[in-house]
């Protein structure tokens, strides 16, 4: 019937994207999907200097279906990604660019598995 996002929009707007959900006016339709997404990127490792030298991506998004007030399901999907710096800062932008399009793609497909079942 609807959903609710919470929390980082650009992850919020990929995975329903990735899900063809579309708010729907349909009186029919009972369901409602609540989504709230989160992202951390934290230092893993300094190098002798005190810089960091390995970064960790993780995305958790927290997802509830709900039927009039009842909630019917819900669970918590988390995926991560370790990985190095890169000295050049623009380079490093577009590699965690990538890291969070392909974290939100996987999250996404076992979101949908768990729609699905």
């Amino acid at each position: 019937n609807s959903y609710q996002l919470i929390g980082d929009k650009n992850i919020n707007r990929s995975i329903i994207s990735y899900l063809g959900i579309k708010n729907n006016d349909n009186t029919n339709a009972k369901y409602n999907l609540k989504l709230n997404s989160t992202k951390l990127v934290e230092t893993v490792a300094k190098d002798k200097v005190g810089n960091t030298s390995v970064y960790k991506t993780t995305i958790r998004i927290e997802l509830s279906i709900s039927e009039g007030n009842s909630v019917i399901k819900e669970r918590t999907f988390v995926s991560s990604f370790v990985y190095n710096n890169i000295s050049n800062k623009f380079d490093l932008f577009q590699y965690q660019k990538n890291i969070d399009k392909n974290l939100i793609k996987n999250l996404s497909e076992k979101i949908l598995i768990f729609l699905t079942t």
